[in-house]
């Protein structure tokens, strides 16, 4: 391949990557703000506990069994369903009350606290049932659900002890 070839798919490559960066850059910076009135969503953190036990549960049951938790798990979730509209619905409302304006500072903490009792109520359903489900296996699978979370820690904290390239 000759020099002046390479140079050309050289720069036709730069060109690409530049565009595909400016393209971001300025999607990023023209995305219209929220409309008046629109709800934003305050996400729940994604690794609850009650999450992780489930899927080491799952990581640590014999494939035989995993259907059979999987159906008492999606039972378990159903049956929360109310609880999970509630905070959805504190979620809503604590949102409304940080747009506010003029910003109420008493809202915004009754809204807090509405979503820390409809959390507080959602986190204690599902342990609950978690606990029944647990109750229900041996000593051995137990064990192994506990040495499933224990390696999953242990990835997690490597991944955040990496070196960075900054």
């Amino acid at each position: 391949m000759s020099n002046s070839r390479a140079l050309l798919i050289g720069l036709a490559v730069s060109l690409g990557v530049n565009l595909l960066l400016i393209g971001a850059f300025a999607g990023t910076a023209l995305r219209p703000p929220p409309k008046p009135g629109q709800q934003t969503r305050i996400d729940a953190p994604r690794g609850s506990p009650e999450r992780t036990m489930a899927r080491a549960l799952l990581a640590a049951a014999p494939e035989t069994d995993r259907q059979a938790i999987r159906g008492e798990l999606r039972q378990s979730w159903r049956e929360t369903a109310q609880i999970r509209q509630r905070v959805d619905q504190a979620r809503r409302e604590v949102a409304e009350a940080l747009q506010s304006d003029p910003y109420d500072e008493d809202r915004t903490i009754s809204a807090f606290i509405a979503l820390s009792e409809a959390e507080a109520e959602l986190k204690t359903t599902l342990q609950t049932n978690l606990a029944k489900r647990l109750g229900d296996l041996s000593p051995e699978l137990r064990q192994r659900m506990v040495e499933s979370m224990a390696r999953r820690d242990d990835r997690r904290e490597r991944f955040r002890q990496r070196p960075r390239n900054r």
